[in-house]
């Protein structure tokens, strides 16, 4: 991949939104690490917003989003707590969330649902350009916004392709992700994924470890790696498994920061994570042999694995066993 010039030189490298978003979609990567903030920043110089904000989680339908992943530029961390409180009634964020790679403009305040354009008038909104996609790892929702304090100039066309060019740039490293897991350990539950860099941030969190995180760490903030878990980013092949409280996590170190398989320890503390993978799997109604398929096991290590986990939940069947399993989460 091509990498883009310092934000501070992208104005000259790339003068237009419309070069930008061409070098975009012909590779140029704007970070070693994808971060969404940092490519925000990068591409400001040609899409000039006075504040962003980004997130990734699931949205199930008439529920409220869950972001396990989020931050904002130039605008307060607050911003998403007060947002939590519109969101049912946000038709502009419904509408990017129901059609992933449409990008979305609003250039009129007053247009919006009450509580959201109270919500937009308490921070200062004028107008938004959002984009969104669908992460290739685990299926949630990413959105990038960009936002405006006055109403001119405003928004466009080509203010979108950009914005949804970084979202298709943030699916395609992350499908690179994924592929280097697939290559390296097929074992890990990706749903239970959490990618940090070497600096503690987040730069990915499945599902189920933003869940677990949000549940088990009060300083859990989907921004960076919680502190009081800081002690699990380590070099150290004995600590590549670790507890605390009601987490386990099983930790691998990559080029660049580590892959951290977050569980729960009251299933980890019954179950060898080994064991618990395959049980896991089993029950939610994989074959042996797709199992063996999923995690690089053979056939035999499969059943044998099985057959251990049965004795020790002291199970019988496959329902029994999802059960079991089900209770410790």
């Amino acid at each position: 991949m091509k990498t883009l010039p310092d934000p501070a030189a992208a104005a000259v490298a790339v003068p237009t939104v419309e070069a930008l978003t061409l070098a975009l979609d012909a590779g140029v990567d704007l970070g070693v690490r994808w971060n969404p903030g940092e490519s925000l920043l990068a591409a400001r110089p040609c899409l000039p917003f006075d504040g962003a904000w980004w997130g990734l989680g699931s949205w199930p339908a008439g529920g409220l989003p869950s972001l396990f992943l989020t931050n904002t530029v130039d605008l307060p961390a607050e911003l998403v707590r007060w947002w939590h409180d519109c969101a049912l009634q946000d038709r502009v964020a419904q509408t990017i969330v129901e059609n992933t790679g449409a990008p979305v403009v609003w250039t009129d305040r007053d247009a919006l649902a009450e509580p959201v354009r109270d919500w937009a008038q308490r921070f200062g909104l004028a107008q938004g350009v959002i984009a969104s996609r669908l992460e290739p790892i685990t299926g949630q929702v990413l959105f990038l916004a960009a936002y405006r304090s006055a109403a001119t100039p405003a928004f466009g066309a080509a203010d979108a392709e950009l914005l949804d060019a970084l979202t298709r740039q943030a699916v395609l490293l992350w499908r690179s992700v994924r592929s280097q897991i697939e290559a390296i350990d097929r074992s890990m539950a990706v749903d239970r994924l959490a990618v940090v860099d070497a600096s503690g941030r987040l730069s990915f969190c499945g599902v189920q470890a933003g869940q677990l995180l949000a549940e088990g760490c009060t300083d859990h903030d989907g921004m960076r790696w919680p502190p009081s878990l800081g002690a699990w980013l380590t070099d150290d092949p004995a600590g590549m498994h670790r507890r605390s409280g009601r987490l386990a996590g099983r930790i691998k170190r990559v080029p660049g920061g580590w892959w951290i398989e977050v569980g729960d320890a009251r299933n980890a503390a019954v179950l060898p994570q080994r064991l618990l993978r395959v049980a896991e799997l089993y029950a939610r109604g994989l074959s042996s042999k797709q199992i063996s398929k999923e995690t690089g096991l053979s056939a035999t290590t499969v059943r044998t694995y099985l057959q251990q986990a049965y004795g020790i939940l002291g199970v019988s069947n496959k329902v029994s066993l999802g059960d079991t399993l089900g209770r410790g989460r």
